[in-house]
C-alpha cells in the first residue's frame, strides 16, 4: 500500500512520475497541437490522471510492487482516459 512506503521511496516515486509525465506531455503537445493544453497543461492533466490511477489501484487493495505490469496497465489506462476525455471536452466547448 502507498502508506507503507517510507518518505524517500514516496519522494522518489513522485519525482519519477513527475519527470516521466513532463516528457510525455511534451511529446503529446507535439502530436496534438491545438487540441491539447500546452506542455504545462498536458503535464498537469497527465500527472493528475497518473496519481488518480495509482490511488484508485491502491484503494482496491493491490500493492504496486507485487503487480508491476498490472499497475502499469491500470495507471496508463486511467491517465489516457482522463487526458482524452478532457481534450474532447475542451474541443467540444470551444466550438
Amino acid at each position: 500500500m502507498l502508506w507503507e512506503y517510507n518518505t524517500s521511496e514516496l519522494l522518489t516515486m513522485i519525482a519519477l512520475i513527475s519527470a516521466l509525465s513532463y516528457i510525455t506531455s511534451w511529446m503529446v503537445d507535439r502530436i496534438m497541437g491545438k487540441a491539447g493544453f500546452g506542455p504545462i497543461g498536458n503535464w498537469a492533466v497527465i500527472l493528475a490522471g497518473t496519481f488518480t490511477g495509482i490511488l484508485a489501484f491502491n484503494i482496491y487493495g493491490y500493492d504496486l510492487a507485487w503487480y508491476p505490469m498490472f499497475s502499469l496497465i491500470i495507471v496508463t489506462s486511467c491517465t489516457l482516459f482522463m487526458f482524452v476525455s478532457l481534450c474532447v471536452i475542451k474541443r467540444l466547448t470551444s466550438l
